[in-house]
């Protein structure tokens, strides 16, 4: 049953391949500025929060695994 099938779902195993440049690339021709405004503004979200939690003194490599996400010593020399 293809309920919700699309035609990307047979091009799973190129979009894996492309590197980050050539998949930005796409989504901003296919999405056009709404791609570009939405990722420069979750980008400065993101490095502002973790900015002001790193100036506050908070750890944030401990509060990052709280949430799930594994550090690495290359993140704590950082």
């Amino acid at each position: 049953m293809r309920i919700f099938y699309t035609k990307d779902q047979g091009n799973e195993e190129k979009q894996e391949s492309k590197s980050k440049g050539g998949q930005a690339m796409e989504l901003l021709a296919q999405y056009g500025g709404a791609y570009l405004v939405t990722s420069i503004t979750l980008s400065l979200i993101s490095f502002g929060l973790c900015y002001a939690l790193i100036s506050a003194g908070v750890d944030v490599q401990t509060l990052l695994e709280k949430i799930g996400i594994s550090t690495n010593e290359t993140g704590e020399k950082g």
